[in-house]
């Protein structure tokens, strides 16, 4: 994703992740915590994170830094309540 510097006070793309599932037919009752890692979070004035909505579609939220301009990686992984990390965007 390619934004200018300064063009938005905060970003939210609906429907960003789609079919968020824990796994098997005997983890769907599982709730999932999503975590993402910027490499270079003096990008954000607000981290980007994950809102699921459903149980099913995440919306991506984030907020740019003021005056600020570069790249970044974001890692996006998941726990469920047993505490095994899904890998997405890793």
């Amino acid at each position: 994703m390619t934004i200018d510097e300064d063009e938005a006070l905060s970003i939210t793309i609906q429907s960003w992740a789609t079919n968020i599932s824990p796994g098997a037919a005997n983890e769907m009752n599982q709730q999932l915590e999503c975590y993402l890692s910027p490499d270079n979070s003096g990008l954000f004035a607000i981290p980007p994170k994950i809102i699921i909505d459903n149980g099913q579609v995440g919306h991506l939220f984030f907020a740019p830094a003021k005056n600020a301009f570069g790249s970044t990686t974001v890692s996006v992984y998941f726990i469920d309540i047993e505490h095994e990390k899904l890998c997405i965007f890793c």
